[in-house]
């Protein structure tokens, strides 16, 4: 692919996958960041939903093609995450708060039973310490300021670079402000920021897991992100490969 078609897709993909969006057009790229994020995120995290699956649950809100069992809480982790990434591209235009990022977690958690009947209100940071790739996250007296500081520095950086935004995430990730769903927000967080600065979208890949947690690992230890660059081009080279022949503008207007 030449860097002229990567520069065209890149000039669609903002506004074609808001106004989709806007339509609830699944058959674009909207639709194809729906599924590939909501499967990817979710599976990372333990999700035993299929591909398949996935994509009927956000196109028919069934399982179709596919009466297996499964967890009643995958589903409802992905009916959340659909909604935080809606919530996200709303958004887009908004600036970059923490009440916009606690937002995103109301979103992804509220309508998760387990998280319900065990007392971990969607939205408010932690209250407890917990761990992030098998290593302590900042403990939940320091989320508060930790959160502050970081929503500062990014919002100075007005033209970020891909090594601005894997240092972001790896900070998000170590704060680790939430009790649960920090690793499925953070993805979205990636992903908007991306797209909102004119990048081929991030959305991390379930095979590249050994490699990504082994870049938050580096983070954390050295306070340095050298791997995770390499890790969020990979995942933005395979996103274009699926999202490029959806690429192409629709006129809306004509369906009235």
């Amino acid at each position: 692919m030449t860097q002229k078609q990567i520069d065209a897709y890149l000039r669609l993909m903002d506004p074609q996958i808001l106004e989709e969006r806007t339509h609830q057009d699944k058959s674009g790229v909207y639709g194809i960041a729906q599924r590939l994020a909501g499967y990817q995120s979710n599976h990372i995290e333990g999700s035993s939903l299929t591909p398949e699956q996935t994509a009927d649950l956000f196109l028919t809100g069934t399982r179709e093609q596919d009466q297996t069992a499964v967890r009643v809480k995958d589903v409802e982790d992905l009916s959340g995450h659909f909604g935080m990434l809606n919530e996200a591209l709303k958004t887009i235009r908004q600036p970059f708060t923490q009440d916009l990022i606690r937002q995103f977690h109301i979103v992804l958690k509220s309508g998760v039973w387990e998280d319900c009947i065990n007392n971990r209100p969607a939205g408010e940071y932690k209250i407890r310490t917990n761990t992030v790739a098998g290593l302590a996250a900042s403990p939940q007296e320091a989320v508060e300021a930790g959160m502050a500081r970081l929503i500062c520095e990014c919002r100075e950086i007005l033209k970020p670079s891909l090594q601005d935004l894997a240092a972001f995430h790896a900070r998000f990730e170590t704060i680790h402000p939430f009790h649960d769903g920090n690793g499925r927000t953070g993805q979205i967080i990636l992903f908007r920021q991306s797209l909102k600065h004119g990048m081929i979208p991030v959305t991390v890949r379930d095979s590249q897991k050994p490699a990504y947690y082994a870049g938050l690992k580096e983070y954390q230890k050295t306070g340095q992100v050298n791997g995770l660059p390499d890790v969020f081009r990979r995942a933005q080279d395979l996103f274009l490969v699926d999202s490029y022949g959806f690429a192409m503008p629709y006129n809306y207007s004509q369906d009235k």
